[in-house]
């Protein structure tokens, strides 16, 4: 199963052609205020899965537990892009909020993303 998405404003796009190694909810400071929520819906992926389009800006955070992340955005529209931690070199966090499918129309049923992992 393949997976597409981007940020709002369609400056930024993404196709992957892998399954999600694992997929959580965080709710650490930086990815609340990166949702605007209480947590934020990441789902894994080998690091060379995704095929990105369009200029990623990339700021380097520190998570609630000191650990170095390089979080991926859109410059334009602000959308949080992806997230590249240190201590995991090989794998690569995608942002749920990225799936068109929840941006469209009232959710019916899971997204694609989500349909993947059975959630």
């Amino acid at each position: 199963m393949g997976f597409s998405g981007g940020c709002s404003c369609g400056a930024v796009r993404f196709t992957i052609d892998a399954e999600p190694v694992r997929a959580f909810q965080c709710q650490c400071r930086d990815c609340r205020k990166d949702s605007c929520g209480g947590h934020s819906s990441v789902f894994v992926f080998p690091r060379a899965a995704p095929e990105i389009s369009g200029e990623v800006r990339k700021t380097a955070r520190l998570s609630d537990r000191g650990a170095i992340k390089h979080k991926g955005f859109c410059p334009t529209s602000g959308v949080s892009i992806n997230n590249k931690p240190d201590k995991f070199p090989d794998l690569i966090g995608i942002d749920a909020e990225c799936d068109p499918s929840r941006r469209s129309a009232p959710a019916t049923g899971p997204t694609s993303l989500q349909a993947a992992i059975k959630i």
